[in-house]
């Protein structure tokens, strides 16, 4: 992956969503054998059973083993290292948004 390649990540995290992916990190660890290696957010579409469908943001992790597939993709937002892993078609979602956590929302991106 070039820089190119790479798109440049245009939003901040929020305080309550850096502490909810460090609880998603712990879980990470203590359940999957691929320790968590850096954080990965997207643009993520759901398909259900029952013929709906939604979109949000998607945070999730690359594995320890998967950062030299991803080193040159690595940025740092809000003092957290990241993977922005997008189509330029949905960088607008992201644009001068906040990714933010509610116990009640999930993640989701909010208007600053």
């Amino acid at each position: 992956m070039s820089d190119t390649d790479i798109l440049r990540a245009n939003f901040t995290i929020s305080d309550a969503a850096k502490r909810e992916i460090e609880n998603l990190r712990r879980f990470w660890n203590e359940n999957l054998p691929d320790p968590a290696g850096v954080l990965a957010v997207s643009w993520g579409f759901w398909h259900f059973n029952s013929g709906e469908k939604a979109e949000n943001v998607l945070v999730s992790f690359y594995g320890q083993s998967q950062l030299p597939e991803v080193a040159d993709a690595i940025q740092r937002v809000s003092s957290i290292d990241l993977v922005f892993f997008t189509l330029p078609d949905y960088l607008p979602k992201f644009e001068g948004k906040v990714l933010d956590h509610t116990p009640e929302r999930s993640f989701f991106v909010r208007k600053p």
